[in-house]
């Protein structure tokens, strides 16, 4: 992270120089663009790699449905529940919360639960016996309603004294629905559809019975899959191999979008809007289309979206994009500025966690195969970035560092520190043009040697952040010390350092009582309290 405050009159220079560098970049027509995404699967923690649906609710918790049941996740780590938690068996095909904030969770094969803010219960339909999965459930009017594979649409309230569905009502052909419901939407009008086998169906409250819903203009040949209303009143129909079709709110008339405009698929599983005003149109197949200003934006395995098979796509709170795969997991977007550009023949690893500029103007680059430093003027772009003689590389074969950077950092002088991830600090010696390990250094830090952030103050000398404390090191005079909460900090586990136009040092932990600040002109620590239960992972 780049803090304007702590750059002198040189760093601006060299920041000047690095922004051209990565807008040079994006000038260039890169066959190895792509765009990032975080990815949750089995490994990061979550209960399965297939994702039916996904919410969030008002304490901002992210519920996901997968085939193994449902899980939570904050940001940091995912909680899995299963039956053993009280919930019914089977995957969770659907989620909603209620008025009350009351999460209720739809099972394959007609199981049904709740989560009441403390635990789960499952629940039963009173008399009736519902095989088919649950999948969607909607509140209209403090009534619930749950949509089903095999059973139709059924009505009812929920008595929170006897904790049973009660005033049940269920709907199929009899009363102009279908058995077979594949899904619901309420509109913006508070109008409730149920996509069926036969087609779109519109409840008409005051004849308690659905009718056939057909727009003049859309299509009788392709199935509908989803539907969705926009903040400007056009409707949208995602059709099972037939595109996208948009109903003007104005005229009515359609627009119809295939893979020969630009669509990535013509089977479209879902779609929704964002903050934005942009639509983004999930594929079963193709990954993922974004509509912006009338045009269209593919995402798929090209260009950095591993999933292609799409069930959900959601915005969270923060404007994040939040896609529910069926192989792939949870798959995350965080905006534009996150583009990559990216090929095996420029970086040995493509994902950079470290990025300095040297006093020659060279850029160094750290990852987890070490360090990748380009050298030279970018004068033309791609073919600079692609030229092998501009690359140099510095890893555990062959340049003796560590593989895995976390830090590199610049002092006053112009020297070149790195902090790695479990082999402490290191030194690059320009005259010899390689690295020596800060033996020194290292024997004040936390004997793991994992750096969690790394800072060069006013007076030259260094910080070190660590899992047991924040390491200072006085460069000048060549002596230093470990500082831990005892001395006054947080926390222990020092996540984020920054040194403030002021010369203080402000220093982050693992702890949500307060951010640290050292006063440089006292040589004291204080606890600032934010009046947030946050842990800063960067400053």
């Amino acid at each position: 992270m780049i803090d304007l405050n702590e750059v002198s009159a040189r760093g601006i220079i060299r920041l000047h120089s690095l922004v051209i560098f990565f807008l040079l970049l994006a000038g260039a027509n890169l066959s190895g663009q792509t765009y990032y995404f975080d990815s949750y699967g089995p490994n990061e923690g979550l209960g399965s790699s297939k994702v039916y649906t996904v919410i969030q609710d008002t304490k901002d918790w992210l519920w996901i449905g997968t085939e193994s049941g449902v899980c939570r996740f904050g940001g940091k780590s995912i909680e899995i529940f299963s039956a053993d938690d009280s919930l019914s068996s089977g995957g969770v095909k659907s989620l909603f919360e209620d008025s009350q904030g009351t999460v209720w969770v739809g099972h394959l094969n007609g199981g049904l639960s709740i989560y009441n803010g403390k635990s789960f219960r499952s629940l039963l339909f009173d008399s009736l016996v519902i095989k088919g999965d649950i999948t969607s459930i909607r509140e209209i009017e403090g009534r619930l309603w749950f949509t089903s594979w095999l059973d139709g649409a059924l009505s009812a309230e929920y008595d929170p004294v006897s904790r049973i569905l009660v005033n049940i009502k269920q709907y199929m052909g009899a009363q102009g629905l279908s058995d077979q419901v594949f899904s619901s939407y309420i509109d913006r009008d508070g109008i409730f559809y149920c996509i069926t086998d036969v087609g779109i169906k519109k409840y008409n409250a005051e004849e308690d019975r659905f009718e056939t819903y057909r727009p003049d203009g859309l299509s009788n040949f392709f199935n509908v899959v989803t539907m969705f209303h926009d903040s400007r009143g056009d409707r949208w129909f995602g059709t099972h191999n037939g595109g996208l079709f948009r109903m003007d709110a104005g005229s009515g008339e359609f627009t119809v979008y295939d893979v020969k405009d630009g669509m990535s698929s013509n089977y479209i599983s879902t779609i929704t809007e964002d903050s934005r005003g942009r639509i983004w149109i999930g594929s079963w197949g193709g990954g993922i289309t974004l509509l912006e200003e009338g045009k269209l934006r593919k995402f798929d395995n090209e260009n950095g979206l591993d999933a292609m098979e799409i069930q959900c796509i959601i915005e969270d709170r923060e404007g994040n994009i939040i896609i529910g795969s069926n192989s792939f997991g949870l798959q995350i977007f965080k905006g534009d500025y996150l583009v990559n550009y990216y090929s095996d023949r420029l970086f040995p690893d493509k994902k950079i966690l470290a990025v300095e500029e040297d006093k020659f103007g060279r850029l160094w680059l750290g990852s987890n195969m070490g360090i990748t430093l380009l050298e030279n003027e970018p004068v033309d772009p791609q073919s600079w970035l692609f030229n092998e003689e501009n690359r140099n590389v510095f890893n555990e074969e062959n340049r003796n560092i560590s593989n895995k950077i976390k830090f590199i950092r610049n002092d006053l002088d112009g020297n070149i520190w790195v902090g790695t991830d479990g082999d402490g600090i290191y030194r690059y010696l320009f005259e010899e043009d390689r690295f020596i390990k800060a033996e020194i250094i290292n024997e004040i830090l936390s004997s793991d040697l994992k750096i969690t952030a790394l800072a060069v103050d006013h007076n030259n000398n260094l910080w070190i952040g660590t899992l047991d404390g924040v390491g200072f090191w006085d460069l000048g005079n060549g002596v230093g010390t470990r500082y831990t909460q005892g001395d006054g900090l947080s926390g222990n586990m020092v996540t984020a350092l920054l040194v403030s136009d002021d010369g203080n040092i402000w220093i982050g932990t693992e702890s949500n009582i307060g951010i640290t600040c050292y006063d440089h002109s006292t040589g004291e620590f204080r606890i600032i309290e934010t009046g947030y239960n946050d842990k800063p992972q960067s400053i």
